[in-house]
């Protein structure tokens, strides 16, 4: 069956029924007001999108045609002919042909009738590139002038015919402008149509591709600025560019590393990974605004954008960074860590990351092996006792005040860098590990990257501002504290207050550490007694006061790269960018494995410690990890130890349930922890002694074009007709190769847009576009 409708009808119908899943949605209100508000706001909503959508798409052919997938195989050639147009290319405006309704170039009569019944070959010479067999028309189409600017270009026939691809990404006879471009003028054997061939002088391309401006003024300034623009994404460009140069093979001909890995790892590559459109590209850099992009120099070229000597010009463009001093370009764009291109980079980042290794390494061993050690470890009656001092203590007045870890006002600085912390976590991370589905979705949830950057640098400056305030509440403290020595009549300085102070290491905690690993080996029969704060305790609270430092200059330096640039270097920005990522890394490691076990996960707080709300620890963790410190504080108040109850073995048969329940938290626990180290120090080893690779869906597109891949990729989808496959039939038509990445979307459960939105199909529309049966209508 043959239906034909008026072009644009089909929005009417994806109006309507967007209108009643509106309308559905909201027939739970209260009262009957309120559903009529909903539906005229829905119905308002869906006029406007159809309103909208007419007038990227007047013709409405994006309602079927913006579906991947949407192909057919030709038996006769065996090529597969796709029917997909990107949403995206008309709705930016990217290119001249998005200006183009899809009836300037389709004959109207023929695309009217659905299915289509397509006779007449697209003729692109009879308005826009005007051959001059056009009797009375002087204008021509050529591209001689492209092939001109890639003689002189890095890019030349002749270099680009001596790269070994394995296996070829183009069959013989294929021209070799399908390395960059998708169109379909370039994928005739010959190379290129007869009726584009064989012309030279004046074009209409020139516009974009020479400095002269032809006399069609009105016709050109629009076609010009639609050119001003790239045609493609910033990832569809960088995938262009990763199918040289991030192949290895081709990579070790040219003797260069990847460069779309080094630029995707850089902030302008996580940028667009994370879904901004407005950051640097490939050409943005390598070939100047408005000039001919077939023209790509080499570096070493006095005329390249990205010579020594252009770049900062290149770098100071309107639309990147006006008003930059020229020092800036010295920063690395392709930051790859390599010991002979920037061997003091290179050292930096290869002492923070063993640094990270070492620190992490004996911590993860001491978290693991407590969780072991709490599976195999039995209750003695040591603890029991040393359990019943503890309540004792808590009886007693000024027991219970010296038992408190943190002052009211300690806690309040406590959840502030807790919420600070958490925040810079989660809008910087994203950046760390943009080439993941977690960043993107982490980004997404604060709206665009521009908004998770302004969130991390409130955060960073209020933990830095919270910073700030602790060293003041010390000094304050400490004056008050001396005063008070001095009033009594003691001679005291602040640097002996600051030296007797509980958190101040000492060498008889490292040694108690060291005591501790013995212990937790098995190599020792007794746990060291702790005093009031164990080594790892200290540990933490100094190594903010190196992590503070460490990561406020950096962060500031990153944010006020043009002041450093001009005042200092360059070049400090890539130290500062390798700083602040690295113990960022180490940080957020060192937080969410080592001392959320102390507070959260440890079996003897788990869930959560109460210290860190009410200031008193449990009573379980005290016995645990400061024995010292209570014998000590029992000692100087004068209560004795209680005598061994002769009820411990009734208690301990109580408590024997709850012990296993403990044995078992503690042995998962421990594999998880185990787990998270494992993938943590591989990560890091991997960083310090590998090239930075751009991302798997970068350079996973496809290295051939032909029936196999798409009936490799179709042989994963269900088969219809009771397992036989249909032969896939239809005409010669569109462009764009398939992506052999592309997986439908199963999760998608809308009706097809416009058309056909009332019938109730079964399958998702990407399934049915993928194997055919919409582009068919078989069963229609």
């Amino acid at each position: 069956m043959i239906t034909t409708f008026p072009v644009g009808q089909c929005a009417g119908f994806a109006a309507v029924r967007v209108a009643a899943a509106k309308r559905k949605d909201r027939s739970k209100m209260r009262n009957g007001l309120g559903a009529w508000a909903a539906i005229g706001a829905a119905l308002l909503v869906a006029v406007l999108g159809a309103a909208a959508a007419r007038a990227q798409d007047p013709e409405n052919c994006l309602s079927c045609h913006r579906f991947r997938g949407l192909a057919r195989l030709d038996a006769e050639t065996d090529e597969i002919r796709l029917f997909f147009c990107d949403a995206e290319y008309y709705a930016h405006r990217q290119g001249a042909h998005s200006r183009l309704r899809c009836t300037d170039c389709h004959e109207r009569e023929e695309v009217r009738q659905v299915p289509h019944k397509v006779r007449t070959k697209v003729d692109c010479t009879r308005s826009c590139h005007i051959s001059p067999a056009a009797p009375g028309l002087a204008l021509e189409f050529s591209h001689q002038g492209v092939a001109d600017s890639l003689a002189l270009s890095v890019h030349a026939p002749e270099k680009l015919d001596a790269l070994e691809f394995d296996p070829p990404p183009l069959r013989e006879g294929q021209s070799r402008c399908l390395y960059c471009h998708d169109e379909p003028s370039f994928g005739f054997e010959r190379g290129v149509p007869e009726g584009f061939r064989d012309h030279s002088g004046g074009t209409r391309c020139d516009t974009c591709h020479r400095e002269t401006l032809p006399l069609e003024i009105s016709y050109f300034a629009n076609h010009v600025a639609a050119r001003m623009r790239p045609a493609q994404s910033v990832r569809r460009l960088a995938q262009v560019c990763g199918t040289c140069h991030s192949n290895p093979d081709i990579n070790e001909q040219i003797g260069r590393h990847d460069a779309v890995g080094s630029y995707l790892h850089s902030f302008h590559g996580k940028a667009s990974l994370l879904g901004s459109h407005d950051t640097a590209t490939c050409m943005d850099c390598h070939s100047s605004p408005g000039s001919n992009q077939h023209l790509m120099l080499s570096p070493q070229d006095e005329m390249s954008p990205v010579n020594a000597e252009m770049l900062p010009n290149t770098c100071r463009t309107t639309s990147c960074h006006p008003g930059y001093p020229p020092e800036m370009s010295s920063a690395a764009v392709h930051l790859d860590l390599d010991s002979s291109d920037y061997p003091l980079e290179f050292l930096v980042a290869a002492a923070f990351i063993l640094l990270t290794a070492v620190t992490m390494t004996v911590f993860f061993a001491v978290v693991i092996l407590e969780l072991i050690n709490a599976v195999v470890r039995r209750r003695t009656p040591e603890d029991v006792r040393f359990e019943r001092l503890v309540r004792a203590l808590r009886t007693h007045p000024e027991g219970r005040r010296l038992l408190q870890r943190m002052t009211v006002h300690e806690r309040v600085q406590h959840w502030a860098l807790v919420v600070s912390f958490a925040l810079l976590v989660l809008t910087g991370m994203p950046i760390k590990f943009a080439d993941t589905d977690w960043a993107l979705a982490v980004v997404r949830f604060f709206g665009e990257l521009q908004n998770a950057r302004l969130v991390h640098r409130s955060a960073g400056v209020f933990i830095i501002a919270v910073f700030l305030y602790h060293i003041g509440y010390l000094v304050v403290r400490g004056v008050r504290k001396l005063r008070a020595e001095r009033r009594a009549g003691r001679r005291a300085s602040l640097l002996g207050l600051a030296a007797a102070h509980p958190m101040m290491l000492r060498p008889r905690d490292i040694v108690e550490f060291g005591h501790l690993f013995l212990y937790l080996l098995g190599l020792r029969r007794e746990r060291p007694a702790f005093g009031r704060y164990g080594f790892h305790e200290k540990f933490e609270y100094w190594a903010v006061f190196w992590g503070m430092p460490v990561m406020g200059l950096s962060g500031l330096a990153l944010w006020g790269m043009p002041w450093i640039s001009e005042n200092i270097s360059g070049r400090v920005i890539n130290f500062a960018y390798i700083v602040h990522s690295d113990e960022a890394y180490l940080a957020f490691i060192y937080i969410s494995a080592v001392h959320l076990f102390s507070v959260v996960f440890s079996p003897t707080v788990f869930p959560l410690s109460p210290g860190t709300i009410t200031g008193q620890a449990p009573v379980a963790d005290l016995v645990e990890r400061h024995r010292g410190f209570i014998e000590e504080l029992a000692e100087r108040l004068g209560i004795p130890h209680p005598p061994e109850d002769p009820q411990h073995k009734r208690e301990r048969r109580s408590i024997r349930v709850s012990s296993i329940a403990r044995r078992v938290y503690a042995g998962a626990a421990a594999a998880a922890c185990s787990f998270v180290a494992f993938i943590s120090l591989r990560f890091l080893i991997v960083l310090l002694f590998s090239h930075q690779a751009a991302p798997v869906e970068i350079v996973g597109i496809p290295t051939r074009l032909d029936a196999d891949t798409f009936l490799q990729d179709v042989s994963a989808l269900p088969v219809a007709n009771g397992g036989k496959r249909e032969e896939m039939r239809g005409p010669l038509a569109h462009y764009h190769r398939i992506p052999q990445w592309f997986q439908p979307d199963t999760g998608n459960t809308c009706a097809t847009a416009g058309c056909h939105s009332p019938l109730p199909h079964t399958k998702r529309i990407e399934v049915r576009a993928f194997l055919n049966m919409h582009s068919t209508f078989v069963d229609c």
